[in-house]
């Protein structure tokens, strides 16, 4: 670290959530008001947790759109193929945010129990929300722009031409 704490690498066990993560290497946002050196004693205090995070259990596949699905059979028929062997979902590959990267251990994908025309239905809605805890991550706040008014921008009754010199 330099002396203004600035730039430098800081090597700490990561918990969160309850879930230990191991030694990681921190080297970005140093400088931050919420870090603190906690002491060995301390350690029970912070790293407990009443409620741990849980898996987080996605699904390994999604439904197909319905208008995909006719098309795809709808070629099938063309071609003389069986309509029936056309597949109505494809396999899911999750894009995992780089903020979230330190919970692919966590994240398992299985077939989902039940099978839904929109996987809105089949995922959990709580393992996702349950990532931002009970606050939202963002400020909200209420713009106060007042009543809607409009002004024109060229007075339309009087015609302002001037001719340029030659």
């Amino acid at each position: 670290m330099d002396r203004w704490l600035f730039e430098g690498k800081v090597y700490a066990e990561w918990v969160f959530r309850g879930k230990n993560l191991g030694v990681y290497e921190f080297s970005k946002d140093l400088n931050r008001s919420d870090w603190q050196l906690v002491h060995k004693h301390q350690e029970n205090s912070f790293t407990s947790c009443a409620t741990p995070m849980q898996e987080m259990v996605l699904p390994d596949s999604f439904p197909l759109p319905p208008l995909q699905v006719h098309l795809s059979q709808k070629s099938a028929r063309k071609n003389g193929l069986d309509e029936k062997t056309i597949s109505r979902r494809a396999p899911l590959a999750l894009s995992i945010d780089p903020e979230f990267e330190h919970l692919k251990p966590f994240i398992k994908q299985e077939t989902p129990q039940s099978k839904s025309s929109s996987i809105y239905d089949e995922v959990d809605k709580n393992v996702l929300l349950d990532l931002y805890g009970n606050e939202l991550p963002v400020k909200v706040e209420a713009w106060n722009a007042g009543p809607a008014a409009f002004q024109p921008r060229f007075n339309a009754t009087v015609m302002r031409v001037e001719e340029q010199p030659k």
